[in-house]
């Protein structure tokens, strides 16, 4: 498992700039804490990412049909 961060860079949101091929958003490989650079199983990544977020900071989210 790898982790990527994708999202539009500060020139394309204050240009309201469209994406595209041409224009992608900008992406950074994410390190997840004990896996090594080249991925780890779902398992290990999951362990990690449970340990470093709060539970108190996240919603229980049950899918797009939720209410």
């Amino acid at each position: 498992m790898k982790l990527r961060y994708l999202a539009q860079s500060l020139n394309q949101m204050r240009n309201a700039g469209k994406l595209s091929l041409a224009a992608p958003p900008e992406s950074q490989d994410i390190a997840v804490p004990g896996c090594p650079v080249a991925g780890c199983p779902w398992e290990v990544a999951r362990r990690a990412i449970d340990k470093a977020i709060d539970p108190e900071f996240v919603a229980k989210d049950d899918g797009p049909n939720s209410q």
